[in-house]
C-alpha cells in the first residue's frame, strides 16, 4: 500500500467480523427489555406482527393502548425486567431466565397494555418479520423476543456492511461509528432506532456519493428516485429526521443537467417528506391517537418558560456541551451501564485522526468544497439545537438546569455527516502526508481496529458486571 487512500483495506469485512462477534454476544448478554424503552418497542412490534396498526381506548380505564398476550407480562414479571431497568443494584437471575423459556403464548389469554410506542410500522419492519416467523413456529414468548432482536440485528449488520463497502469517502470513521458501543446496542435491541439509524446513514452516504462521484456523471431520474425513496422511508420511520434530506443542497449544481433540474429535485424532496409525514399524522387521527398525543404535549408545556433566550441558554450552557451529555453516548442499557470517560476520549480520537491524513484519491475533490463543509457543520449544529428545543417542549422539565430527555445516543446518527463537514473544512496544508506517518497507513488502520476490539471487550466486561456479577 503506497498511499493513504487504503482502497484495498477491507473495512467492511472488519466491520462484519467485529460487529458480528460483539453483536451476537451482547444480544444475549444484555438481558431482555434492558435497552432504552425496549418494553414499549417490543409491545409495538408484537402488535404490528398481529396486523394491528392503531391503538384503541380501553373502556374500563380510558387508557390508550391495545390487547396483547398475557404471556408478555408474565415474561416481564418472571425476569423482573421492570425492577432491573435503571437500577444498578438489581441483577438478572439466570434461574429466572431458565424459567422464562417455558412460558408459552396463549392467544386466548390477553391483557390491555398502555405502554406501547407509536412510531410508524416501517420503523419495526425487521423485528415484525422475525416475530411473525417465530409465532408461526409457535415458539415460547422468550424465543419470540430474541427472534425480534435477531431480526433487527441482521438488518443492522447487512446494511451497515454495504454502506461501509460502498461509501466513497471516510470509510474508517464510518467503521468507527458503526462499532461504537451505543451503535451496536441500538442495532441489536428491539427499538425503532435500529431502522432509523440505518436509514439516516443510507441517506447521508447516498448524498455524499452523489457529491463526490468520480468524473462528470450527471445525476438523472434514477438517482433522484432512490433519493426520494430514502426521504420517504425516513419520513415514515421518524418524521423529524427527514430534515436531514436538506443535505441535498450540498450536491454541486454541475452534477445536474440544468439549474431547473437541481431546484426541481430539491423542491420535490421537500414535498415528498411533507406529504408522507402529513399522511401518517392523518392516519394517526383515524386511529384515535392525535387527541391524546396533543393533549399530553399541551399539558406538559403549560406553564413553561417560553422565553427563547431562556431556552437557548439551557440548550447551550446547561445541556449541549455538558460532560453529562457527552458521556451519555457511552451509557448503555437504561443509562445504568456507564462506561468510563476514557471511552469518550478514545472514540473521539479514533474518529478524528483519519481526517488529518492526506488522501490523494479524494482531496482534489474536497479542495473546492470548504464552503460546503462549513454549511454541513452549521446545519448539523442547527439540527442538534432543534432536537434540544423540541425535547424541552415535549418532555417534563425542571425549572432550571439540564434539559431532561436528551441522550448522547441521539447524536450518534448525526456524527458521520458532521465528520464529512469537518474533513471538508480542514485545509490540506494541515494534513499529514503518508511519508510523515510513524508507520505505514495500513499498519495504523490495523492498530485502529485492535483498539476498537479492546474497547468493545472492556465494554462487554462492564455489561457483564452490571447485570450478572
Amino acid at each position: 500500500m503506497t498511499d493513504c487512500s487504503a482502497k484495498e483495506f477491507p473495512y467492511y469485512k472488519i466491520f462484519l467480523l467485529i460487529g458480528l462477534v460483539f453483536g451476537v454476544v451482547w444480544l444475549f448478554l444484555i438481558p431482555p427489555f434492558q435497552g432504552p424503552d425496549e418494553f414499549m418497542h417490543f409491545h409495538r412490534a408484537y402488535l404490528l406482527s398481529e396486523g394491528k396498526l392503531g391503538l384503541v381506548v380501553d373502556p374500563a380505564s380510558g387508557r390508550i393502548g391495545h390487547y396483547l398476550p398475557a404471556s408478555i407480562q408474565e415474561l416481564e414479571e418472571t425476569l423482573q425486567s421492570h425492577k432491573i431497568a435503571g437500577r444498578g443494584d438489581v441483577k438478572q437471575s439466570l434461574e429466572a431466565m431458565a424459567k422464562a423459556t417455558r412460558i408459552e403464548i396463549k392467544p386466548e389469554s390477553s391483557l390491555f397494555y398502555d405502554s406501547i410506542a407509536y412510531y410508524p410500522p416501517f420503523a419495526y419492519a425487521p423485528h415484525v418479520a422475525a416475530i411473525a416467523i417465530a409465532r408461526m413456529l409457535e415458539l415460547p414468548i422468550l424465543y419470540v423476543y430474541y427472534a425480534a432482536r435477531l431480526g433487527g440485528f441482521i438488518f443492522f449488520v447487512v446494511i451497515m456492511y454495504l454502506l461501509i463497502k460502498n461509501v466513497r469517502v471516510l470509510k474508517l470513521p464510518l467503521l468507527t461509528i458503526a462499532l461504537m458501543p451505543i451503535s451496536i446496542q441500538q442495532g441489536m435491541i428491539v427499538s425503532a432506532d435500529c431502522v432509523t439509524i440505518i436509514l439516516i446513514l443510507m441517506l447521508v452516504c447516498y448524498v455524499i456519493n452523489m457529491t463526490f462521484h468520480d468524473g462528470d456523471k450527471v445525476i438523472g431520474a434514477k438517482e433522484m428516485a432512490v433519493f426520494y425513496l430514502l426521504c420517504g422511508l425516513i419520513a415514515l420511520t421518524k418524521g423529524p429526521y427527514v430534515i436531514l434530506a436538506l443535505l441535498y443542497f450540498i450536491i454541486p449544481r454541475k452534477r445536474f443537467s440544468s439549474g431547473v433540474a437541481y431546484w426541481a429535485g430539491g423542491i420535490g424532496m421537500i414535498l415528498v417528506g411533507l406529504v408522507l409525514i402529513g399522511t401518517w399524522k392523518f392516519f394517526q387521527t383515524d386511529l384515535s391517537m392525535t387527541t391524546s398525543t396533543v393533549s399530553a404535549v399541551v399539558n406538559i408545556s403549560h406553564g413553561k418558560n417560553t422565553d427563547p433566550f431562556h431556552i437557548l441558554y439551557r440548550v447551550f450552557f446547561n445541556t449541549m456541551f455538558s460532560v453529562y451529555l457527552a458521556k451519555s453516548a457511552f451509557w448503555l442499557g437504561w443509562t445504568d451501564v456507564r462506561l468510563p470517560v476514557v471511552f469518550l476520549v478514545a472514540y473521539s480520537f479514533l474518529m478524528l485522526w483519519p481526517l488529518l491524513i492526506v488522501d490523494k484519491a479524494i482531496d482534489e475533490r474536497f479542495a473546492d468544497l470548504r464552503k460546503t463543509g462549513f454549511v454541513i457543520v452549521a446545519f448539523i449544529f442547527c439540527v442538534w439545537t432543534a432536537y434540544h428545543v423540541s425535547m424541552y417542549l415535549a418532555e417534563p422539565q425542571r425549572p432550571e438546569g439540564k434539559i431532561l430527555g436528551m441522550q448522547g445516543r441521539y447524536f450518534v446518527r448525526l456524527l458521520f455527516p458532521l465528520l464529512v463537514g469537518i474533513y471538508c473544512v480542514i485545509p490540506n496544508k494541515w494534513r499529514l502526508m503518508c511519508s510523515r506517518l510513524p508507520w505505514r497507513f495500513d499498519v495504523l488502520i490495523k492498530i485502529h481496529c485492535v483498539l476498537l476490539v479492546l474497547l468493545l471487550a472492556v465494554a462487554t466486561g462492564y455489561i457483564f458486571v452490571r447485570y450478572y456479577a
